[in-house]
């Protein structure tokens, strides 16, 4: 199996993963957790300790903390050094694309000012706002 696919392991893909790796007494307590590959694999925060907790492995159990730590470094190692090779082929992402574009849409607006006229009118402030909104949402 290819690491980079570990983004797509679902719940009960990882709790599969817990097993082999040992820690088939706390696979069960990953159910409805929402933590999946992709949270494994790309959540800067998540580490051992917080893994360990959403397990509810005791603190006292140490063998099965050091166990969950040195697994799962490895993993998200492994995924992280695969993930360059797996990127170079499928291109860029679609999410980076769009923010490159938006950034270039952006760069247009930058230092205009971009507020709608105000004709001093109160009645009329509600009709400009919604007729600027059409015309920012709709051009």
């Amino acid at each position: 199996m290819l690491l980079y696919n570990l983004v797509v392991w679902s719940c009960e893909r990882v709790q599969a993963w817990l097993e082999q790796v040992g820690l088939k007494e706390f696979a069960g307590n990953l159910s409805g957790s929402g933590v999946h590959g992709g949270v494994i694999g790309l959540h800067p925060d998540l580490d051992s300790q917080q893994m360990a907790l959403i397990l509810q492995i005791p603190t006292s159990n140490t063998t099965a903390r050091t166990l969950l730590a040195r697994e799962l470094n490895d993993l998200v190692q492994r995924f992280r050094a695969s993930v360059p090779t797996a990127a170079a082929t499928l291109g860029p992402a679609p999410r980076v694309l769009a923010m490159e574009a938006a950034a270039r849409a952006r760069a247009q607006f930058e230092g205009k000012d971009i507020s709608c006229p105000d004709d001093g009118s109160s009645e009329t402030a509600i009709p400009m706002v919604i007729g600027c909104l059409s015309v920012v949402m709709y051009g």
